[in-house]
């Protein structure tokens, strides 16, 4: 695969990732924190939202593996949700682990991942985000 390939597929992923994501949104999030279920179920269960993320990321990754174990059997592996799908939850999991760490940086420290996020990423901070 050349370069331009790659980058045309990568692109195709990380638009079916946000695709997915926002016609979920209403799954994993309220309409005050777009993190909701993960920390409603860290406070029911007394562990830490990135744990909750972590066993809900799990499943999809499991999924992939057991994809890739089949396929390495010469079979072809059936699942209820195609392939592509499988890779884009497990983005979107790595991204929702990405904004719980930054929002725990930043209960730390006002710089958290502020700094990282740049002027964007700080008036993103300080603006509530109603769900899609």
């Amino acid at each position: 695969m050349n370069h331009t390939t790659l980058a045309a597929v990568n692109a195709s992923m990380l638009k079916l990732a946000e695709d997915i994501r926002l016609s979920k949104n209403k799954e994993y999030s309220s309409e005050a924190d777009a993190l909701a279920n993960f920390k409603k179920a860290s406070t029911e269960y007394g562990v830490d939202p990135q744990v909750v993320l972590g066993i809900f990321m799990d499943k999809h990754l499991a999924s992939i593996r057991t994809h890739i174990h089949i396929r390495q059997l010469g079979l072809e592996p059936k699942g209820t949700e195609p392939f592509r799908e499988r890779i884009a939850d497990a983005i979107n999991y790595l991204l929702f682990l990405d904004a719980l760490e930054c929002e725990f940086q930043l209960s730390k420290s006002p710089d958290g991942c502020a700094g990282d996020l740049g002027v964007i990423g700080i008036s993103l901070l300080n603006t509530e985000v109603k769900d899609v």
